[in-house]
């Protein structure tokens, strides 16, 4: 059995607090990242990771510190890569912050691990029939808030026939997102005409303004920023065959189609890796 050493990236890209969402957002549209470990400033001390769905959950918050999961969960650099697929499976996460003492050194991700699997079982049992589904056309704000909704990191794009024209994922959420900044203000003179704790001269006047930073997606199609390229498989399909393919397109999910070429389903890097325990 391999160790989380083994396997993990050592070619971080990291955030410091205190920071900002957009510097976050910056680093996954340069650097090509889903997730961006935090450390203390001036120093490799892991307080926090940010993924990308705490990017598009939190899109009213700018500072990293309210953004991020804080304490996330960690592996070891001698640790079994069984221990690590457990920790992932048990928490539902993607990424495993690789820590010596206090100090990040790497990470560990599904996508590392999935190309350990060379199963041949098919995949009949292992992916997931309930799919999101998105028409072409729709709105990419619409389409965020109802991948939002349902908890989803994916859905399928659908033409007006129903059929499968491409993957919509948060990695394609995020490279189209920008930050909009705007000036919000609030009246805190809440005195009504009888209130005779209000003073008189500041009653409904005292305006407090602010700067707001949020995540704006492009008031486009999905189809402007979908994954057209799709790979489907037939449930009948291998794990191992599946994991190759995940590896080779660099991609984190295949439709499972019928023999009318019908989606039946979704398979994800993650549904593979409990072949490994």
């Amino acid at each position: 059995m391999k160790t989380v050493g083994e396997l993990m990236s050592t070619d971080l890209v990291t955030a410091s607090v205190p920071g900002t969402r957009d510097q976050v957002l910056e680093r996954m549209h340069n650097q090509n990242v889903s997730c961006v470990p935090v450390v203390e400033r001036g120093g490799s001390r892991l307080v926090g990771i940010v993924t990308r769905s705490d990017l598009l959950r939190g899109v009213e918050e700018e500072q990293i510190a309210l953004i991020m999961t804080r304490g996330p969960v960690t592996a070891e650099v001698d640790d079994p890569v069984d221990s690590a697929v457990e920790k992932m499976m048990e928490r539902g996460i993607r990424r495993l912050p690789v820590i010596e003492g206090e100090d990040i050194i790497g990470m560990l991700s599904v996508a590392d691990l999935v190309g350990e699997v060379d199963s041949e079982t098919d995949i009949s049992g292992l992916y997931e029939s309930r799919v999101c589904g998105v028409w072409e056309e729709t709105p990419i704000p619409v389409a965020a808030t109802v991948m939002q909704l349902g908890g989803d990191d994916s859905a399928i794009v659908l033409n007006d026939e129903g059929v499968l024209t491409g993957i919509l994922s948060e990695t394609d959420l995020v490279r189209s997102a920008s930050i909009e900044d705007s000036v919000r203000s609030n009246n805190i003179g809440s005195g009504e005409e009888d209130d005779g704790w209000a003073w008189e001269g500041f009653r409904d006047n005292i305006m407090i303004y602010h700067g707001v930073s949020r995540i704006d997606f492009p008031e486009e199609p999905v189809s402007e920023i979908m994954t057209r390229d799709v790979i489907t498989k037939y449930a009948r399909s291998t794990a191992a065959v599946a994991a190759r393919d995940l590896v080779k397109s660099e991609i984190e999910q295949i439709p499972v189609v019928n023999e009318d070429n019908e989606v039946v389903g979704l398979l994800r890097d993650r549904d593979l890796i409990p072949l490994l325990i």
